[in-house]
Protein backbone atom coordinates (compact mmCIF):
# COMPACT_ATOMS: atom_id res chain seq x y z
CA UNK A 1 0.00 0.00 0.00
CA UNK A 2 2.86 2.42 0.82
CA UNK A 3 5.20 1.36 -1.68
CA UNK A 4 1.83 1.82 -4.49
CA UNK A 5 1.41 5.47 -2.63
CA UNK A 6 4.87 6.40 -3.10
CA UNK A 7 6.25 5.61 -6.43
CA UNK A 8 3.20 6.39 -7.93
CA UNK A 9 2.11 9.99 -6.34
CA UNK A 10 -1.31 8.77 -6.55
CA UNK A 11 -4.20 9.94 -3.90
CA UNK A 12 -5.57 7.63 -0.90
CA UNK A 13 -8.79 7.85 -2.40
CA UNK A 14 -7.56 7.18 -5.72
CA UNK A 15 -6.24 3.94 -3.96
CA UNK A 16 -9.00 2.87 -2.21
CA UNK A 17 -10.66 3.23 -5.87
CA UNK A 18 -8.35 0.51 -7.64
CA UNK A 19 -10.16 -2.43 -8.52
CA UNK A 20 -8.32 -6.03 -9.23
CA UNK A 21 -9.34 -5.55 -12.74
CA UNK A 22 -7.29 -1.75 -12.41
CA UNK A 23 -3.63 -3.75 -12.19
CA UNK A 24 -2.22 -4.78 -15.24
CA UNK A 25 0.95 -6.66 -14.18
CA UNK A 26 2.05 -7.57 -18.23
CA UNK A 27 1.32 -3.91 -19.13
CA UNK A 28 3.14 -2.44 -15.84
CA UNK A 29 0.63 0.26 -15.11
CA UNK A 30 -2.48 0.22 -13.35
CA UNK A 31 -5.87 2.05 -13.98
CA UNK A 32 -6.40 4.87 -11.25
CA UNK A 33 -10.07 6.33 -10.67
CA UNK A 34 -9.30 10.56 -9.78
CA UNK A 35 -11.64 13.28 -9.66
CA UNK A 36 -14.14 14.20 -11.72
CA UNK A 37 -14.74 10.72 -12.82
CA UNK A 38 -11.34 11.10 -14.78
CA UNK A 39 -9.41 7.83 -15.30
CA UNK A 40 -5.66 7.43 -16.10
CA UNK A 41 -2.75 4.69 -16.53
CA UNK A 42 -0.22 5.41 -13.90
CA UNK A 43 2.89 3.38 -14.68
CA UNK A 44 4.62 0.95 -12.26
CA UNK A 45 8.28 -0.30 -12.23
CA UNK A 46 8.95 -3.97 -12.47
CA UNK A 47 9.59 -4.41 -8.17
CA UNK A 48 6.32 -3.19 -7.63
CA UNK A 49 4.56 -5.36 -10.09
CA UNK A 50 6.42 -8.31 -7.47
CA UNK A 51 4.89 -6.93 -4.85
CA UNK A 52 1.20 -6.43 -6.23
CA UNK A 53 1.38 -9.98 -7.60
CA UNK A 54 2.56 -11.50 -4.17
CA UNK A 55 -0.34 -9.18 -2.70
CA UNK A 56 -2.81 -10.56 -4.93
CA UNK A 57 -1.73 -14.54 -4.29
CA UNK A 58 -2.05 -13.70 -0.76
CA UNK A 59 -5.15 -11.87 -0.99
CA UNK A 60 -6.91 -14.54 -2.49
CA UNK A 61 -10.19 -15.08 -3.68
CA UNK A 62 -12.16 -12.12 -1.87
CA UNK A 63 -16.00 -11.44 -2.12
CA UNK A 64 -14.90 -7.66 -3.71
CA UNK A 65 -13.16 -6.63 -6.73
CA UNK A 66 -11.46 -4.09 -4.14
CA UNK A 67 -7.73 -4.44 -4.67
CA UNK A 68 -7.17 -3.27 -1.16
CA UNK A 69 -9.10 -5.24 1.27
CA UNK A 70 -9.23 -6.04 5.06
CA UNK A 71 -8.45 -9.12 7.08
CA UNK A 72 -12.20 -9.46 6.97
CA UNK A 73 -12.03 -9.65 2.71
CA UNK A 74 -13.75 -5.93 2.99
CA UNK A 75 -12.98 -3.34 0.92
CA UNK A 76 -10.04 -1.32 3.02
CA UNK A 77 -11.62 2.72 3.46
CA UNK A 78 -9.97 5.69 3.50
CA UNK A 79 -9.80 6.36 7.08
CA UNK A 80 -7.88 3.24 7.97
CA UNK A 81 -5.29 3.80 5.57
CA UNK A 82 -4.75 7.22 7.04
CA UNK A 83 -4.43 6.30 10.61
CA UNK A 84 -2.25 3.60 9.59
CA UNK A 85 -0.28 5.85 7.95
CA UNK A 86 -0.07 8.52 11.04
Amino acid sequence: MMLLLLETGIRISELVGIQLSDVHLRDGNVLVHGKGSKQRLVPIQSKMRQVLQKYIKERGNALTDALLVTIDNEPIAIGTIQKLIK
